[in-house]
């Protein structure tokens, strides 16, 4: 073919090329042009879209999700979503949701939304949309996101309230006051604790590591849940994993287990609950089997093991060797439902050298002590009095019997003589130490007198 003839040739192709392109901008705006009408007939001027928009929002968090780097948070709460959107913002869009607090990652209690919802009440999110029709997609969605994140609040606090109620009901005399309970959310649970964050396993006694890919400091279940689910589960943040086979003893110092109507512990933990075998014990010594917890149960019913009006203070884990991606329970927290408030006075502030006479600053103490129970309800005080290991059996066991009498003897003169409270006395000599009657050190620690609230 004459180079001239290919020239024409190559010309045309080009022309028609470009042709097509301006064909496919045409007919792209002419759809848009038929979509804003459609649009306009069917929706009153100047009136967002929440619904349709709602649903975009979502398209785009599942696109973030599946990009997110390894490292990012992996967490499908719309409070992820939202602050993720909030970084977003320009200056100037974030001085338009300026009186909008960014929620929080994770909401870890019924009272934690009830505050947030507080500082967001009377405020119309649908009329911020509607009053920056011409606002960013990012702004947008922050807005969406926020609206979202109130409608799962109010659902919460309604559970909240629904869950309290039921205890109430079941368990009537057990009341610590409003300012001491908790509500805790664990996952889409609920769970009451009257006695709050006083409720929660404070130490870890022993560990048994079992076989795993990871190895996360046994501190990390006791307390309060704080767990922080990662990408990559060795990132995972509050959590201690069991491994297989793996067994964990803790202890309640500040409070103690007891079997109450309804569930009686609550095992906060990251993702399901692998095949764990669970035993309670008084003393860490002798222990009594309750059998197996798995699955989607996290709170456990000990009637069937415990005996009545018996106070348990340890609790042992063994995982039951199922194998998964990552073996053994990952335990976030350890919570006492229904249990009862422990208070320990020290003897050497208490008393003098073998007597049993309260000494002035002693005195000062048990008052002090008395304050902490103003919002309890009506309940036992359980006075226990301990000793260390120096001297005879018969006369320690006298001696902690006196001193618990006359810390109950001023507790009385404390709370007055109404029938709120059931006080009731016992010496334990040198029984139930609380370290090793090895030093002068730990006797101080076992020279004490302890204060149980329980219901009655």
């Amino acid at each position: 073919m004459p180079s001239q003839d290919l020239f024409i040739l190559n010309l045309c192709n080009n022309a028609i090329n470009e042709l097509i392109k301006m064909m496919k901008k045409l007919f792209l705006i002419a759809f848009m042009l038929f979509f804003e009408l459609s649009f306009a007939q069917e929706k009153p001027k100047n009136t967002f879209d929440a619904e349709a928009f709602k649903a975009q929002v979502e398209a785009m968090a599942n696109a973030e999700k599946e990009n997110a780097s390894k490292n990012s948070t992996q967490r499908s709460s719309r409070s992820s979503n939202i602050k993720n959107a909030y970084d977003r913002l320009t200056d100037a869009e974030k001085v338009i949701v300026k009186d909008l607090p960014v929620p929080p990652e994770i909401f870890r209690t019924a009272e934690e939304v009830q505050a947030f919802e507080e500082k967001i009440k009377g405020k119309n999110l649908m009329t911020m949309l509607n009053q920056n029709q011409s606002a960013s997609i990012t702004l947008k969605a922050y807005l969406i996101n926020y609206q979202s994140v109130h409608q799962k609040n109010v659902k919460i606090l309604k559970n909240a309230e629904a869950e309290k109620a039921k205890f109430q009901r079941e368990n009537p005399n057990i009341n610590f006051g409003e300012a001491t309970s908790r509500t805790y959310i664990s996952k889409d649970d609920l769970v009451y604790l009257p006695l709050g964050i006083t409720s929660f396993a404070d130490e870890v006694v022993s560990v048994q590591r079992g076989t795993s890919t990871i190895n996360f400091p046994e501190k990390n279940c006791l307390s309060t849940p704080d767990y922080i689910e990662k990408t990559n589960v060795k990132d995972n943040l509050g959590v201690y994993n069991l491994g297989l086979g793996g067994s964990l003893v803790i202890k309640f110092t500040d409070n103690a287990l007891v079997d109450v109507n309804g569930p009686d512990l609550y095992i906060f933990e990251m993702g399901e609950i692998e095949p764990t075998n669970l035993e309670i014990s008084t003393d860490g010594i002798k222990w009594v089997n309750v059998g197996t917890i798995s699955g989607g149960v996290a709170e456990v019913d000990i009637s069937k093991a415990a005996k009545p009006n018996e106070y348990y203070y340890y609790v042992r884990l063994t995982d039951l060797k199922t194998y998964s991606t990552v073996p053994g329970a990952d335990v976030d927290a350890i919570a006492a439902i229904g249990g009862a408030m422990r208070l320990s006075l020290n003897a050497e502030v208490l008393f003098d050298s073998g007597k049993s006479e309260l000494k002035s600053e002693g005195i000062a103490a048990v008052k002090k002590l008395a304050t902490q129970l103003s919002n309890v309800g009506k309940a036992t005080l359980n006075i226990s009095g301990y000793t260390d290991d120096i001297g005879s059996d018969d006369l320690n066991q006298k001696l902690s019997i006196a001193r618990a009498e006359s810390v109950a003897k001023v507790l009385q003169q404390e709370v007055g003589s109404t029938n709120r409270f059931i006080l009731k006395t016992k010496g334990y000599g040198e029984q139930n130490p609380i370290a090793p009657n090895n030093n002068e050190e730990n006797r101080k620690k076992n020279r004490r007198v302890e204060v149980l609230v329980s219901s009655f």
